[in-house]
């Protein structure tokens, strides 16, 4: 559990230097990253279980999108989260956390109209 720092185990951190999860091992392969899971165990375990990819090109398009315009979001995410953390305090402008707030709200409503579009999910259905 995060609570205990089981994340930063020796075990963990063995396989993966972050100690971020998500973290696995699979035979001799490593997978350090959720996309780079949810690739992998599509690739591995294609027949099994839920299906992660699904098979329409348009509906592969659409997965791929929402997955890497999720960075975006989460870029401008940390930009408003972190202004005061990552900028030194001289170097702070309420005009530039306001354009990053703007930012942010522009993308938040991008992704709230994929929303209303698409019911509870980004994309594909349940």
């Amino acid at each position: 559990s995060f609570d205990k720092k089981e994340h930063k185990s020796q075990e963990v951190l063995d396989i993966n230097p972050r100690g971020q999860p998500p973290s696995f091992k699979h035979g001799d392969n490593v997978v350090n990253d959720s996309y780079a899971a949810c690739f992998y165990l599509e690739s591995q375990f294609k027949s099994q279980g839920n299906q992660l990819i699904p098979d329409s090109p348009a509906e592969q398009a659409l997965m791929y999108q929402r997955m890497f315009e999720g960075l975006t979001l989460y870029e401008k995410l940390n930009a408003v989260i972190y202004y005061d953390w990552y900028v030194p305090e001289d170097e702070r402008h309420d005009s530039a956390l306001k354009r990053n707030k703007e930012a942010l709200a522009t993308e938040l409503k991008l992704w709230e109209g994929y929303l209303q579009k698409h019911g509870k999910h980004l994309a594909g259905s349940p």
